[in-house]
């Protein structure tokens, strides 16, 4: 199972890229900042398109925010997978975390 977490999924190309997903049996991470509905009509798309996932409140402009919304995505999959993707974004959030501090 693919497993794939999508920002701003709950309307949009993240909804449409949730529904896709979804058709490919994938685990999909939907998150939200403040339409909860449309958020869980996205899950209700994803479900009935073959897929499965989790609906996660977050506002990705805040860091704490965004590393607990990871925390609850990885916990919803297999242990083998959650390293494999933690190590990428360990790196990724390390090289972002550099390229946005001021010179």
């Amino acid at each position: 199972m693919t497993n794939i977490l999508i920002t701003g999924a709950s309307q949009g190309i993240g909804r449409a890229t949730a529904i896709e997903a979804a058709k490919k049996k994938s685990f999909v991470g939907i998150n939200y900042s403040k339409n909860s509905d449309a958020a869980e009509s996205c899950l209700e798309a994803v479900k009935s398109h073959g897929g499965d996932g989790i609906i996660l409140k977050c506002d990705v402009a805040d860091n704490i925010a965004v590393k607990d919304m990871f925390k609850k995505f990885f916990i919803n999959l297999e242990p083998s997978t959650v390293s494999l993707i933690m190590r990428v974004l360990q790196d990724l959030y390390l090289l972002f975390k550099i390229w946005i501090q001021p010179i």
